[in-house]
């Protein structure tokens, strides 16, 4: 449908990254309906190959998963660690790993590449085997279980910038080098570009401070000062 555009959002990267987009994208295109989908990169790759949605905002996958589409990075992402104000870890100096495994740990689901991450913050931190673990994408149940039931979640800095800044959550003192994910968005390389698509690319490309805009496709990279 001409009024429609469907748009494959990580969950992590959604309730920060659209908001400000869609404003801007529906000064333009207020009569446009846009359809949201939240899964897993994966999920959401397999969905924009197969023409079940238009673009794809998340992380930069493997290469094989890349076949035949294009990423343009809009920004990078760290990881952050956070618990509730005043959760007993916060009073602990130095942070060690009997302390933190005291606590149930949330992190995102086996598989993923923020995954990746926060198992890579946690052998630099010592911890290579962690019980209670919990397994989810989800913003609204990770932030819920940090700040309800003392959880350490391991998530997007972006995500909870917000709460970080009103003081309900806390970062912890982890080793992230290394672990700024890419974020961008991701089309297909045969399909046809509408104007209205096109909108909320650039709505999209100019959401994040930047020093350049790289373009990545099979056949190489383009970088395009902002």
């Amino acid at each position: 449908m001409p009024g429609t555009l469907s748009v494959g959002v990580l969950p992590t990267v959604a309730t920060v990254l659209l908001p400000p987009v869609f404003a801007a994208f529906r000064q333009q295109w207020p009569a446009v309906s846009l359809l949201v989908s939240t899964d897993s990169n994966a999920q959401l790759l397999e969905k924009l190959k197969a023409g079940d949605v238009d673009l794809v905002v998340g992380p930069l996958s493997e290469p094989e998963a890349m076949h035949e589409l294009s990423f343009e990075q809009i920004y990078r992402e760290p990881l952050a660690v956070v618990v509730r104000r005043e959760h007993p870890l916060t009073f602990e100096t130095p942070l060690t790993l009997a302390l933190l495994a005291r606590f149930a740990i949330v992190v995102p689901p086996f598989g993923t590449l923020i995954r990746q991450s926060a198992e890579s913050v946690l052998t630099a931190f010592g911890a290579h085997a962690l019980t209670a673990l919990v397994e989810t994408l989800s913003v609204s149940l990770g932030r819920s279980l940090a700040l309800r039931n003392d959880a350490v979640w391991f998530v997007p800095a972006g995500a909870v910038g917000h709460d970080i800044a009103l003081g309900l959550l806390t970062a912890l003192p982890m080793p992230f080098v290394g672990t700024a994910e890419p974020i961008g968005f991701m089309r297909r390389n045969d399909a046809a570009r509408r104007p209205i698509e096109e909108i909320l690319v650039d709505a999209l490309a100019g959401s994040r401070p930047c020093t350049r805009r790289e373009q990545m496709t099979e056949k190489g990279a383009q970088r395009v000062i902002c």
